[in-house]
């Protein structure tokens, strides 16, 4: 495999499947979107986008109010809105924990 060229758009890291998932309910929290829009908002490729969207709508974090050959639209759920405000606690009490930690050290460097 041929690694990407300097100063790429390329991710070096990939993303997990609950962060892709949390960034396509993020951009349904905006309200109804196509799965092209999405795809461009996360910078997710369309099918990948597809692919989770089938799993959200199973979970009833998200449901499809159109279809056609040739356009899907989306939109957020209550239960997607409240998996979206969890993470974001969730996330919000791990950024706490750590910041405390380092209060703590930092506390205990300069009594030193």
């Amino acid at each position: 495999m041929v690694p990407p060229p300097p100063n790429s758009n390329h991710r070096a890291k990939r993303r997990s499947f609950d962060g892709i998932r949390i960034e396509i309910l993020s951009v349904l929290a905006m309200g109804r979107v196509t799965v092209n829009e999405i795809s461009r908002r996360t910078e997710i490729n369309w099918k990948t986008v597809d692919n989770h969207l089938v799993y959200l709508c199973g979970r009833g974090w998200a449901q499809k109010v159109f279809d056609s050959p040739s356009i899907k639209i989306f939109e957020l759920t209550e239960e997607g809105k409240e998996r979206i405000e969890r993470t974001l606690l969730r996330e919000a009490n791990a950024k706490s924990r750590i910041q405390t930690r380092s209060e703590i050290k930092a506390a205990a460097t300069a009594n030193t």
